[in-house]
């Protein structure tokens, strides 16, 4: 990154409690555009949380996943379109809480500490959206959805509460249950290569001193060619944090 320099600001949250400040960092860039967005790519990689979803990305109308806790909906940059190719997945939980914010940010941090392996998912980064409804005419025709044309995304999120939003690579073959409840099981051959990825993707994440805590087959995505992706670390855990260690994780029928 080119150099920049950085202003540290304590802010109160409403309410004006001491305990719940929170720092905000305000970027000043000589050099343009292009150069705030390196340094803002830059800061995302680290694990930053940012605030500019909206001016960042596009995200599909609806989600293309909804689960227990969280929607997952497709996003594409407006920053980047020449050089982004493909589209990306942005998990998006709603904040009813604080305590929902903690359990979100612990997520994205041990997901953070996992990466640099090729059958981990890829972070590219963590925001935090006001709620908001899409406003009118506030479409914008970015990235493409095969042969058919382009597909439509809004700004911003079309969510009624603050949401915490997760943005990862997206996996269009969707999990491995999802592959074999359609296509039956693996031969042997690839069902060999697809479990020394993960295990290989197990055994980087506890060498730097995490557990997953919930491997089962809808936690492994299917990426380029059917590579497996190991994701979903918010049941994961520090091996040094002794008071998580002592919870129970998992989910049943998979949990040893």
């Amino acid at each position: 990154c080119r150099p920049c320099s950085l202003i540290a600001a304590a802010v109160e949250d409403e309410g004006g409690a001491a305990d719940r400040s929170h720092v905000v960092w305000l970027l000043v860039v000589d050099e343009g555009e292009e150069a705030l967005c390196q340094h803002l790519r830059a800061f995302s990689a680290l694990g930053a949380v940012r605030a500019d979803f909206c001016n960042e990305y596009g995200v599909s109308a609806e989600p293309f996943c909804i689960g227990g806790s969280a929607a997952l909906y497709t996003v594409s940059s407006y920053r980047r379109r020449s050089s982004l190719s493909a589209e990306l997945a942005a998990k998006v939980k709603v904040l009813e809480c604080s305590e929902d914010f903690s359990k979100v940010e612990s997520e994205a941090l041990l997901l953070r500490m996992a990466q640099g392996h090729p059958n981990i998912i890829r972070l590219h980064g963590q925001f935090l959206c006001s709620a908001g409804e899409p406003e009118e005419g506030a479409e914008s025709q970015v990235g493409e959805q095969g042969a058919g044309g382009a597909r439509k995304y809004v700004s911003p999120l079309p969510m009624a509460q603050p949401c915490h939003v997760l943005i990862t690579d997206l996996c269009p073959k969707g999990d491995l249950d999802d592959c074999v409840t359609a296509k039956g099981p693996y031969s042997e051959a690839k069902g060999l290569q697809l479990i020394v990825g993960l295990l290989s993707a197990l055994a980087h994440v506890h060498s730097v001193g995490l557990v997953h805590r919930d491997v089962k087959s809808q936690n492994v995505l299917l990426g380029a060619e059917g590579r497996p992706l190991l994701a979903d670390f918010g049941s994961a855990a520090r091996l040094s944090d002794s008071e998580a260690m002592k919870g129970i994780a998992g989910t049943l029928g998979y949990a040893a």
